[in-house]
């Protein structure tokens, strides 16, 4: 049985320390209402004797008057006591009393740091973390919506239940746009496999293909093959250099929606793509920029009729050029240019 609590107006320090050590003990002894009162009674000893009363403040929802009472609190007894009364109602499940003390804590000693954490702490367990796959089905959608396309790729290795929900129907539209940045690491380039997983998860249905460098994604003839399979594909943008001899194949009904193209320094080793390139989009193609272009002649450079070109960019480096713009056709005379 719990000692009897002390009867004087005013506890002394000594006194204070025992009523905070009974109430730990019965604390950890799970008897937390009988806790609660020792913890209490040094919470309320300093402001009974001056005529306020923080146990009336904390308990219940009235004008708050502790600031014109006390400016601070310079006893850590009282801020201790406080502080354990705080964890007890947290384990009753009573979270308003206990963020009701954090906040009591906060108002007698601002300037203790580990009070901002306490005051936050009762709700932690309850808020902090929690999977964002429990929250109701807008909010999950909006919360992956915010997110680039390098944080939704490590958002699937998180655990199988984000994965199947990140690769499930309705969240196609999260994959339709795949930027591949010049921050991938040299010695991890996306393999053949991960591609087809990224073009499923749209459900074969990718807009966009940004590649920024395309040496570091290490693209190959097969990787290019199974990106421009992308039968609603509506804009392509491929940077740098390759060795590797790249084609683009003749087949039909592919690139049919390509309205933007940008091609940066690809070409000066691989003029070659250019050509089927324009002929597969020449229907759909609206905006083509192109920034370094061949250093040597190609007879197969040259321009289709582009009947819906808006944007026309080309850009040579210094160095001279034996590809000139006699290359665009006279097929380009009633293009608009901007």
């Amino acid at each position: 049985k719990p000692p009897a609590l002390p009867v004087s107006t005013v506890m002394t320090s000594e006194t204070q320390e025992e009523a905070i050590a009974e109430g730990r003990r019965l604390y950890g002894a799970k008897q937390f209402k009988p806790a609660l009162k020792y913890f209490t009674r040094v919470c309320i000893e300093r402001c009974t004797s001056e005529g306020g009363s923080i146990f009336n403040e904390a308990m219940y929802t009235c004008e708050c008057e502790v600031r014109k009472t006390f400016n601070k609190c310079d006893n850590k007894l009282h801020i201790q006591a406080l502080d354990h009364r705080a964890a007890t109602f947290e384990d009753i499940k009573e979270l308003e009393r206990a963020q009701k003390d954090a906040e009591w804590m906060l108002e007698l000693a601002p300037r203790l740091p580990d009070k901002l954490q306490n005051a936050r702490q009762s709700l932690h367990a309850r808020f902090y973390r929690r999977d964002p796959l429990n929250n109701p089905p807008e909010i999950i959608q909006r919360i992956f919506n915010y997110l680039d396309f390098a944080s939704l790729a490590r958002c699937t290795g998180v655990s199988k239940q984000w994965r199947r929900y990140l690769s499930g129907h309705g969240n196609e539209r999260l994959w339709r746009t795949l930027l591949f940045t010049s921050k991938i690491p040299l010695n991890r380039p996306p393999g053949i496999k991960s591609i087809k997983k990224l073009i499923a998860y749209s459900g074969k249905d990718v807009r966009q293909i940004i590649i920024d460098d395309i040496s570091r994604f290490r693209l190959t003839q097969q990787k290019l093959l199974i990106l421009l399979g992308s039968k609603n594909l509506e804009r392509l943008e491929l940077r740098g250099r390759v060795e590797e001899d790249l084609t683009i194949p003749n087949t039909s009904g592919i690139l049919k929606k390509l309205s933007h193209i940008t091609l940066q320094d690809i070409l000066t080793r691989k003029p070659q793509i250019l050509s089927p390139l324009l002929h597969h989009a020449s229907e759909s193609l609206q905006i083509l920029h192109i920034i370094g272009l061949p250093q040597t002649g190609s007879s197969g450079a040259h321009f289709p009729h582009l009947p819906n070109l808006q944007y026309l960019r080309l850009e040579e480096y210094s160095r001279p050029s034996s590809f000139r713009m006699s290359t665009v056709s006279s097929d380009l005379c009633g293009t608009k240019h901007p």
